[in-house]
């Protein structure tokens, strides 16, 4: 799961009752994890990392054609 928290870091929860384990240790660079997935075969890891923006655009005096 990623941290609630920081939403910078992937752990681990083991089925055992034992405490999550931290997974990976990216640096504080702003980024937040918005996706991962394991592959089929449980040996790799893909993570999707990037900063948030918005932005709001407004328009005045448009006419539709």
């Amino acid at each position: 799961y990623v941290d609630p928290r920081t939403q910078s870091d992937i752990w681990v929860q083991p089925l055992d009752g034992e405490p999550p384990r931290q997974l990976t240790h990216f640096p504080a660079d702003g980024q937040e994890i918005w996706d991962f997935d394991w592959s089929a075969d449980g040996k790799r890891l893909a993570v999707a990392r990037a900063r948030m923006a918005s932005d709001i655009v407004l328009f005045r005096g448009l006419t539709p054609k």
